[in-house]
């Protein structure tokens, strides 16, 4: 049973003086007293899986380090599984053992799995090319199946998998919605099933995503150091469960915690139909108050080279007039000018650690959902100017 954050901040972080001399004069090496320690804490049962970590002003506090220093060392135990963040709650102990989740263990090896993804993208083939380098070194067979980006057609092909006895199955859902509960129902009869991309509401899977709440926020503390204090976001529809709504999440409180705001009139959501459009985009362009610079959050690489186009329309200038970032890191952030600066994402880490956790999975009974999230990287390029504050 999770135990109350005040228990677990007292009884397992609770440092040893020489720890904390460590801690202040090791100036190199603060984040690896905070790893070291944690670590310990875990092997020796005093942090269990489900349990509350306290918050980074707690870390900060006990350890006497920065926030930086904090990120750095549970980024490191995010990446390998130890602990994951759930956005608006806080960060976790996984339900992985961590003698296993530290290192690329051998005692797994062969099996057959499969993996369903929605379409053919050079964002997809980094995905599998990281599932089938983990699959290869452990000697595991790897069926790959493309959906017809349709729930029907999905649910159909993942039934048909699962009627062939594979021993597990890495999907990257077409949506975060379950309409007839068929991921519901997976969930409860256990299935061995890892969801890469996104999570389902009402489905207790297992699942592997980019920190996008994290990277949110990188984002906007990146526009805020740069001057901006005038923002927007650009994005299609999402809902629950999504990459992008964690992302406008982590960019909005952000900007709240830095004590600006982000105003309604500034959030630009467009339906799907829409989101391609640059005409619509041109719209919401002239509705902006651009008095001040503006400083632009697009949910996709493909958004802001739409908005690189509707502000050539308007006459606006990047980064004189409005400084733009994007997400996903594709070629046309090189490609536009000026280069775009954009969050990186770890496609193939996420793929690896899907295959990782699957294979894990199958090959342990009593294997319990966990939902792991991989940090992600901003890349500052030329699209956000810097402002006089």
């Amino acid at each position: 049973m999770t135990r109350s954050r005040m228990l677990i901040f007292s009884a397992c972080l609770s440092v040893s003086g020489s720890a904390r001399r460590m801690a202040i004069c090791m100036t190199n090496s603060k984040y690896r007293v905070i790893l070291d320690d944690l670590q310990k804490k875990l092997e020796g049962g005093m942090l269990c899986s489900g349990d509350l970590l306290p918050t980074e002003n707690e870390f900060m506090e006990t350890y006497q380090v920065s926030r930086t220093t904090v990120q750095r060392a549970l980024n490191i135990l995010v990446s390998r599984g130890v602990i994951y963040r759930v956005p608006g709650k806080g960060t976790f102990v996984s339900q992985l053992a961590p003698a296993e989740s530290s290192s690329d263990s051998d005692s797994f090896s062969g099996g057959n799995f499969a993996i369903v993804l929605p379409y053919h993208s050079p964002i997809i083939i980094k995905y599998l090319a990281g599932t089938q380098t983990y699959f290869n070194r452990h000697h595991a067979n790897l069926n790959i199946r493309f959906s017809d980006y349709t729930y029907q057609g999905e649910s159909e092909l993942i039934t048909s998998l699962l009627n062939e006895k594979v021993d597990g199955i890495i999907i990257y859902p077409c949506a975060s919605t379950d309409p007839r509960h068929f991921y519901a129902r997976l969930a409860q009869e256990e299935r061995q099933i890892v969801l890469i991309d996104k999570q389902i509401p009402g489905a207790q899977l297992c699942s592997v995503t980019s920190d996008n709440y994290q990277g949110g926020k990188l984002v906007a503390q990146h526009l805020i150091r740069c001057g901006h204090r005038n923002f927007a976001y650009a994005s299609k529809v999402f809902t629950e469960g999504t990459s992008l709504l964690d992302r406008f999440r982590g960019f909005s409180d952000a900007i709240r915690q830095s004590g600006f705001e982000l105003r309604r009139e500034n959030i630009g959501i467009f339906p799907q139909e829409d989101s391609t459009h640059p005409a619509r985009l041109t719209e919401y362009f002239r509705s902006l108050d651009k008095r001040h610079p503006i400083g632009m959050f697009c949910s996709t690489d493909s958004m802001a080279a739409l908005a690189y186009r509707a502000a050539a329309e308007l006459g606006l200038r990047i980064p004189e007039d409005f400084s733009v970032v994007g997400c996903d890191d594709l070629e046309v952030a090189r490609m536009v000018n000026p280069p775009l600066t954009t969050l990186e994402q770890p496609y193939a880490k996420i793929g690896e650690a899907a295959a990782k956790l699957l294979m894990q999975q199958a090959n342990r009974q009593d294997y319990s959902c966990v939902n792991l999230q991989v940090p992600v990287s901003l890349i500052e390029r030329s699209s956000v100017g810097s402002r006089q504050k």
